[in-house]
This record gives structure tokens, sequence and C-alpha cells, in this order.
């Protein structure tokens, strides 16, 4: 099994993903054909562990630790997204805001319950890999194990739970720009913007401005453009040049994707106008 052929898996997930989120179809149809990409691309990568497999148990343990959770915990957040958005209430701001409360306590209680191999998850421990990230392992009988009904020739009894958290940590991401836009736009009348569009469109922005000097006659850090456009639009962009190895890696999609798309909405606007 060779690493370059999960990476360029889930790179194309995320392309697949991205170009659904853009479709001018309903929410639910979004989400189908979501899940089922990351379907898809798990059922390829078992088909090729059993015409390619493992050469060594670090070489499986890195990807049933790293790799399959990561995809499991995409399938996750699009489901756990999609409940979120989808049955929020709509009355009013103090009630969407103690929704929103709630759904991060919930969060909370399922960390709490789950402390021990949390912490062996943020804190990337390794003593007990053996266990929980080999096919054939048996995990000991500990109070932090998930008794989980896994595939054996394509699961380990902990990348389910290393699935959950990734998808908690995306979520709770979300859940916090969500209440940071509601606080924003209580005084949406002083003219505070914020930025709601995907945050590798911003990334783009920012990049663009750095690289064709725009700011401050050129003398302006990829930095501090990027914490300006956040500060501006009160938003996260994390770490822009891991996002940017991302934009660079596109395959299906052009890397200025979006700049690609602002100069078809100009010059649709201009042509529109001369009508």
């Amino acid at each position: 099994m060779t690493p370059n052929f999960i990476t360029t898996k889930y790179e194309e997930l995320v392309e697949e993903i991205s170009l659904f989120n853009e479709m001018g179809i309903s929410a639910g149809q979004k989400l189908s054909g979501k899940l089922n990409s990351i379907r898809n691309a798990l059922q390829d990568i078992k088909i090729k562990i059993r015409s390619d497999p493992f050469h060594t148990q670090p070489e499986e343990i890195e990807f049933f630790k790293k790799w399959k959770p990561l995809f499991m915990g995409r399938y996750y957040y699009e489901q756990e997204q999609f409940k979120l958005d989808t049955q929020k209430p709509v009355s009013d701001n103090i009630e969407l805001k103690n929704y929103y409360i709630r759904e991060l306590s919930y969060i909370e209680q399922f960390t709490q319950k789950h402390q021990f191999f949390y912490q062996y998850f943020i804190t990337d421990s390794t003593e007990l890999d053996h266990f929980y990230f080999l096919r054939d392992a048996a995990p000991p009988n500990l109070i932090w194990t998930s008794p989980v009904d896994y595939d054996r020739d394509f699961g380990t009894p902990g990348e389910t739970l290393f699935a959950r958290f990734i998808c908690n940590n995306w979520l709770k991401e979300h859940i916090l720009n969500s209440l940071l836009q509601l606080d924003n736009g209580n005084s949406s009348s002083t003219g505070n913007l914020n930025w709601t569009g995907e945050k590798q469109n911003l990334i783009e922005i920012a990049y663009g401005f750095w690289l064709t000097k725009q700011i401050n006659n050129g003398n302006a850090t990829l930095q501090q453009i990027v914490k300006w456009l956040e500060n501006s639009l009160h938003t996260e962009l994390g770490t822009v040049q891991k996002a940017f190895a991302n934009i660079r890696a596109r395959k299906r999609l052009s890397p200025t994707k979006y700049i690609d798309q602002l100069k078809e909405e100009i010059l649709k606007k201009i042509e529109d106008d001369f009508q």
C-alpha cells in the first residue's frame, strides 16, 4: 500500500465535497452525494489493500490511526452538520444561540465520556497502537473501550472513536463560527461584515493580495494580510500554508477556482450591462 494512493484519494474526496457544496441542489441531495463519494473512496481503498497489502505493522497502524478515521470523520461530520443546520430553530437569535450552546455541551459530554482515549488522541500517543490500530488486535478490556462491531478485514478497535473525535472537532469549529456570526450580526447596523463563504476562497484572495503586492506597497507579509482579513471579516483561516498546499494539489478543480469565478462573474456583469 503506497501512501501516495491514500493521500490522492483524500484530496480527490475533498474536491468532490467542495463541488457538491457549490451545486444548486437541495441540502439533502448534497448530503447524499457527499456520503456516496466517501463510501466509494473507502471501497476503492479497501480493494487496493487486498491487492497491495501493508508490508509492516507501522504502515498498517498509520493507515487505521490517521487516514481511515479522517475519511470516516468526514462521513460523520457531513451527517452531523446536516442535522445541526436543518434542525436549528428559526424563531430568534437567542433561541438559536442556546441551541448551539446545547450542541457544544453534547460534544463536551462525549469527550468526557471517552476522556482517556481523547487524551491519547490529542497527545498523539503510541504505546497502545498495537491494541487499537491493527486488524487482528484484541483491545484490553478497559472502561474506555467503545464496543463497536467492525469489519475485521478493513477495521480496527480504535478507529471509530478517533473518527468521532475528528468529526466533533470540525463540528465544534462550525458551531463556534456560527455563534461568532450571530454575535457579530447583532451589531450589523455598525457596518460589520462577516465572511460566510468557504475559507479556501479567502485564502486564494490573501495569497493574491500578497503575491501581487497590493498592501502597504508590497511590504505586508502574508501573515499580516491573513490576520487583517480574519479581523475584518470575523473568521479564522487556520494554517494558511497547509490550506495552500491543498489548493496546489487540486486536480479536478482549478487551483485558482474562486479567483476564476470572480473573473467570470465580473465579465458576465459587464456583458449584461451592455445588453
